[in-house]
């Protein structure tokens, strides 16, 4: 099975096990007289079945990430500085103060267009750190 292949049964899994966590809780304590769709101890052990699943999965996959794992930290980094970047403030100027007399001055480091630069450079190299990611995803097996 390819990675790709495997990160969408990762997905469907992880899903899975909320959807059970769910149901266990909702299933767990019953009113007297009431039929329940779900028996709490059975929905318990499909809950720690799909669990270990799902570790097995995890675990394949990181595995195989081994060789690029650089570059799946490096692009967690990097949208980390586009978050910053987005926020970063860019006011420069003379605005009127909201309260009292004068005005505020600011004045920035970075523009608006130079934190736009900032990320469109940042966004550029995601894009072709995934491009590298997706090719070893859909040709290594696991």
């Amino acid at each position: 099975m390819k990675v790709s292949k495997a990160l969408k049964m990762k997905n469907k899994l992880a899903g899975d096990v909320a959807k059970l966590k769910r149901r266990f809780l909702m299933s767990n304590s019953k009113q007297e007289g009431v039929v329940y769709d779900y028996d709490a101890d059975a929905v318990y052990e499909e809950l720690i079945s799909k669990t270990q699943e799902l570790i097995d999965l995890k675990t394949r996959i990181n595995a195989s990430n081994t060789m690029i794992q650089d570059k799946i930290y490096r692009i967690s980094e990097l949208k980390g500085l586009v978050e910053l970047w987005n926020g970063v403030p860019t006011k420069s100027g003379t605005f009127p103060k909201n309260y009292g007399d004068g005005d505020n001055v600011f004045t920035s480091t970075f523009s608006q267009k130079d934190a736009d630069a900032k990320i469109s450079e940042l966004e550029k190299e995601i894009d072709e750190l995934q491009d590298e990611i997706d090719q070893h995803n859909y040709t290594i097996d696991l």
